[in-house]
């Protein structure tokens, strides 16, 4: 029991210091601004030197790029893009949520086509980063060390206080970042891989963003009628409360049960 608990301790550690070591990398690239390089460069190069942590990590706990999740298989294209649609459904739910009861206003916007397809390629960018911080390595570690329960609360912590540093408020963190870190968490366990988190992450900011319920124009500008912000908030809120509750409910029944420290099986090749 005292070499188990020792083991779970160690690994815990290594999961803060490399999360720690991801955000100096994050800083380092984003620092690069200054010198007018575009946005996508500065986030590759995170995405670059978060990999690079990753096989450090891999070697240091030990565990394979393969059980790790970051290795594709012949399924991988598949669970992306069935990642993406549930993504982009989900998103599709909340604003037909927000139409019905949160009183707001739809007004369309002529988009660029270029434009588009920059900030797709940004929040693609962007999932791949946390999804390699936080579904990979860490996540997939902890879970074969302390168990899956144990694991993903631990990530679901560290993905609310990012969240939390980054501006975001606090209900809107515990809430939407919080059930998002226990649906792509859930999502790269059940699938071994981080193909199908990406894929559900990417699919949902980029839906939010297509139709205008982040804080950036996209096809869609909405604006809530006066008196009404609580309700749109908490109507989004509930829309994705919802559609992530079934989503991870449709997991758990295509994936079956999977438990323990195996939750991960040796050499098997996914993303």
């Amino acid at each position: 029991m005292a070499a188990l608990i020792t083991n779970n301790t160690r690994t815990f550690l290594r999961v803060i210091v490399f999360y720690l070591l991801t955000v100096l990398v994050f800083i380092a690239a984003d620092s690069l601004a200054s010198t007018g390089m575009a946005r996508h460069i500065r986030l590759m190069l995170a995405v670059a030197g978060t990999l690079v942590l990753v096989y450090v990590f891999c070697k240091t706990e030990p565990l394979s790029l393969h059980n790790a999740g970051l290795i594709p298989d012949a399924k991988t294209i598949y669970r992306l893009s069935a990642g993406i649609g549930t993504g982009l459904g989900m998103a599709t739910v909340q604003l037909w949520a927000l139409k019905t009861w949160g009183h707001i206003t739809i007004t369309t916007n002529a988009l660029p086509f270029s434009l588009a397809i920059s900030y797709a390629l940004l929040f693609l960018l962007l999932a791949l980063r946390e999804e390699i911080v936080f579904r990979s390595c860490a996540l997939q570690a902890l879970c074969r060390t302390a168990g899956p329960v144990p694991g993903q609360i631990f990530i679901l912590l560290i993905f609310v206080l990012e969240h939390l540093l980054g501006g975001m408020n606090l209900i809107t963190a515990v809430i939407g970042s919080g059930m998002g870190a226990l649906l792509y968490g859930i999502a790269a366990v059940k699938s071994k891989g981080i193909g199908l988190p990406l894929g559900l992450h990417f699919g949902w900011n980029t839906g939010q963003w297509l139709w205008g319920l982040k804080n950036m124009p996209g096809y869609n500008i909405i604006s809530v009628e006066k008196g009404y912000a609580l309700q749109a908030e908490i109507t989004g809120m509930i829309a994705f409360f919802i559609t992530a509750t079934i989503t991870i409910l449709f997991l758990y029944l295509y994936y079956g049960k999977i438990t323990g420290g195996n939750a991960v099986p040796a050499k098997r090749k996914v993303i």
